[in-house]
């Protein structure tokens, strides 16, 4: 068996096959995988009010966790989530992953990648990719932080 390298992004599909979330422009094919939500205040985008987020990516997240949450964010430079990334090496379609999906089931991604949606186009190039079931929202770190952790070690071992 190949050992696997964690790629650790809960949030990597829309949370159904055909929608995407109301405070995202449903008119982009790929609006709901970008950082179009988020905007930034000198040169970095704080976390989000939570009445942004879809009732998906609060999952699991109680009133004392979205404290803690908010007590210990820092805010993201602007440009991590709007600059392009551009990889051109193919050989990392040869180096196998492991996603563990949270808020979307391993299922819904799979058929993603099998109708060639425009956000799981990568994904779906790899040539050895395990997809891992965790459900819970868009925090598992937060909010399921045993059974994470227990995914991570399962993917390395």
């Amino acid at each position: 068996m190949a050992s696997h390298q964690p790629v650790v992004r809960p949030n990597v599909a829309p949370h159904s096959s055909e929608t995407v979330s109301s405070s995202q422009d449903a008119s982009s094919p790929i609006s709901w995988c970008t950082a179009s939500v988020m905007s930034g205040v000198n040169g970095e985008i704080p976390l989000p009010d939570r009445s942004v987020f879809g009732e998906e990516d609060l999952t699991d997240l109680d009133d004392a966790l979205r404290e803690q949450f908010r007590a210990m964010s820092i805010p993201e430079p602007v440009r991590v989530a709007t600059d392009h990334q551009a990889l051109r090496d193919p050989r990392r379609y040869d180096v196998p992953i492991t996603v563990i999906t949270c808020e979307v089931p391993a299922e819904m991604l799979r058929g993603l990648m099998a109708k060639g949606h425009a956000c799981t186009a990568e994904l779906a190039t790899v040539h050895d990719s395990t997809l891992v079931d965790l459900p819970t929202g868009h925090w598992p770190q937060l909010t399921k932080p045993a059974e994470f952790g227990a995914a991570i070690v399962e993917t390395l071992a």
